[in-house]
This record gives C-alpha cells, structure tokens and sequence, in this order.
C-alpha cells in the first residue's frame, strides 16, 4: 500500500507537508491495514509489526539419479519436501514428460515436458500430490532432488 502522511506544516525541511511512506498488510498474520502514527514531539513514525512471514528455510536435501522408460516412475523423495527438481540426463535421446499419475508416453496430462540436458524446479510440500516422469523412450535418466 502507498500513501502520504499529512503533518503540520513547518516541522519537515523546506515547510513540506507531505512524504511519500510505504505500508503493507501482512497476509498471513494480520489481515487489518494499520495506519502509520506520527508523533509531532519526537517527529517519529510507529509503525506496527506483526509476525514473522518468512517461509521456514528448508534444512535436508535428498536425492537420486532415476531410470525413465514408457511406463509413469514416481519421483519420491524422503522427508516432506519443499522444493523440488527434477534435471533430465544430458546424453537422453527422448523426451521426458512430467505430471499427475496419469501422464502419459505421449504427453498427455502433462505438466511439462524436459529434452535432453534440461530441469524443472517446482515448489512442492504436498506428500498427497506426488510427480511422475515418463519418456517416449525406454531407458532415459532424470536427476532429482528434494530440498526438505
């Protein structure tokens, strides 16, 4: 949110009565815009702070090269995951599709898909939703890990 704060004129340099501030709404814990308090004796801004909304940084990472053929391969991972990637092998002749557990060796339902030397980074901390890869060529290799 931007706004002005009006103050009394004559108490900023050059008798200006208006600043430019920033403000914000925290969005997951304090949901009620709060005004900026000006204090004309100690010419200071309050300005109220609630929580701490940084995401909690991931602390393990795990992983493991994986054999991709024509049939769907779960990329599955220890500890709940926050990241994930998923890197196909350089040396890949085919296309490796990743998505829900009914994607297909053609592309369907996919999420995307990964050629030779290429990588997908998706946030992920949802077990109940898990990945799958799947080729239209037997034997590729994908490289996965998991931030956790």
């Amino acid at each position: 949110m931007r706004g002005f704060l009006i103050m009394t004129a004559g108490i900023l340099s050059r008798d200006k009565n208006t600043i430019p501030v920033m403000g914000a709404v925290s969005s997951l814990t304090d949901l009620v815009p709060r005004s900026l308090q000006y204090d004309d004796t100690t010419r200071g801004l309050t300005v109220h702070i609630v929580g701490d909304d940084s995401p909690a940084l991931p602390t393990g990472i795990n992983g493991a090269p994986a054999t991709i053929g024509t049939t769907a391969v779960e990329m599955t991972f220890t500890g709940t995951t926050k990241v994930i990637a998923i890197k196909s092998a350089s040396t890949n002749t085919g296309l490796i599709w990743f998505g829900p557990a009914g994607v297909t060796n053609t592309g369907a339902n996919a999420y995307g898909e990964l050629t030779a030397d290429s990588a997908v980074e998706i946030e992920l901390n949802d077990a109940s939703s898990p990945i799958y890869c799947i080729s239209d060529t037997a034997t590729q290799k994908v490289y996965k890990a998991a931030l956790t």
